[in-house]
């Protein structure tokens, strides 16, 4: 990881949203138990925000994620692919928001997934010498 900052898009099996996740790490002032309190004061309908403790490295991050609307998408994809702008009224926002168990779900799926990708890969030596 160059910079304690990064985004990316993230889909989770049996889930047709895309969420739109950053995640940055931060001082290990407090306790996760203490951050997880401060995160139900912090919970907003459009955002699920939440903190990860890589034990391998002992570092702490905090996660927000925010759903893609559909709506941007196909923005997107008629701007980038055809070069047109089309401008869709998004009157659904209320699908925007998360419900208790998208959250629980996001939580735990993106805690896996970041565990994979923050555990450093090891190569062995001998694997390296054999290929040369």
């Amino acid at each position: 990881m160059g910079n304690n900052h990064e985004s990316f898009f993230f889909t989770q099996k049996n889930d047709n949203q895309i969420y739109h996740v950053n995640f940055k790490e931060i001082p290990q002032i407090l306790e996760l138990d203490e951050l997880d309190m401060i995160v139900t004061y912090q919970v907003q309908s459009y955002s699920c925000v939440f903190y990860h403790h890589q034990n391998d490295s002992n570092k702490v991050y905090k996660i927000t994620c925010e759903k893609v609307s559909h709506a941007l998408i196909v923005e997107y994809l008629n701007k980038s692919i055809h070069g047109i702008e089309f401008k869709q009224n998004e009157q659904h926002k209320e699908y925007l928001k998360f419900s208790n168990e998208q959250r629980k779900n996001l939580e735990y799926n993106l805690k896996q997934y970041l565990f994979n990708y923050l555990t450093p890969k090891v190569i062995e030596k001998s694997n390296m010498i054999n290929k040369l």
